[in-house]
């Protein structure tokens, strides 16, 4: 294909800015703000997942507490019981029935009292440990507001970047032929370039030197011929 020397050019002013469209949108990506308030939101979710443990954990131990009260007032109410019969008068072998079952109830009161301070203990905890995580958890979306606000600034000059870029890549490849711009897409190789310019027998797009004689023949072909790297493929310019 015959190309203008100065339209070759072009394809390598469209081929620096495509480069520099993708380096901008890499950055966008692999913005430290941008992963900064990934990992503040990540942590935000872990810290709300782990709040509706604890907060369900002290559910149970409430319950369970509850229970346990239960439990207790029952067994001393049953001992209460007990002493009003002994105290009416009744015959010593119920005496010492009755005896018997009150010594085994206040064992049974005594371990489910300290089984209840037990549990009165975890809840205590799981109570700190709700205000620590709700803490926590104000602090960093605190810290994920500020980091949004970096991220929404530094990506606002990134993408005003990119938008001026692909103007401009716009504004080439919208003035050039179908045909040329269809030999330009075809043309790019495995490592995205599409034309690079051909300089002491080294192809910068692969960064390869061709072989002396293929080297020798292209610099003597006339400059409007468009020729490509038979290394990588991508369009060769030459002269510049």
């Amino acid at each position: 294909m015959k190309l203008a020397h100065e339209r070759q050019v072009e394809l390598l002013r469209l081929q620096d800015l495509e480069t520099e469209v993708i380096q901008v949108r890499r950055r966008i990506r692999s913005s430290p703000a941008v992963q900064r308030v990934d990992q503040l939101e990540q942590k935000i979710q872990d810290l709300k997942a782990e709040l509706v443990r604890t907060r369900t954990e002290s559910e149970d131990l409430a319950r369970a507490i509850r229970r346990a009260e239960e439990d207790v007032g029952r067994l001393r109410e049953r001992k209460r019981h007990d002493e009003k019969m002994l105290d009416s008068g009744v015959s010593a072998k119920v005496q010492r029935e009755l005896a018997h079952e009150s010594q085994a109830l206040d064992r049974r009161i005594k371990d489910m009292e300290d089984a209840e301070l037990e549990l009165l203990e975890d809840q205590e905890n799981s109570t700190k440990k709700m205000e620590d995580l709700k803490a926590d958890l104000s602090t960093t979306e605190e810290q994920r507001g500020v980091a949004e606000e970096d991220r929404d600034s530094e990506l606002a000059e990134l993408t005003q970047q990119r938008n001026d870029l692909e103007a401009q890549v716009q504004g080439i490849t919208g003035g050039l032929e179908p045909e040329v711009l269809a030999r330009y897409q075809s043309s790019r190789n495995a490592t995205g370039v599409a034309a690079a310019k051909l300089a002491n027998g080294q192809c910068f797009g692969c960064r390869l030197s061709l072989p002396p004689g293929t080297a020798a023949e292209l610099e003597n072909k006339p400059l409007d011929e468009l020729e490509n790297c038979e290394e990588c493929g991508c369009l060769l310019v030459r002269g510049v």
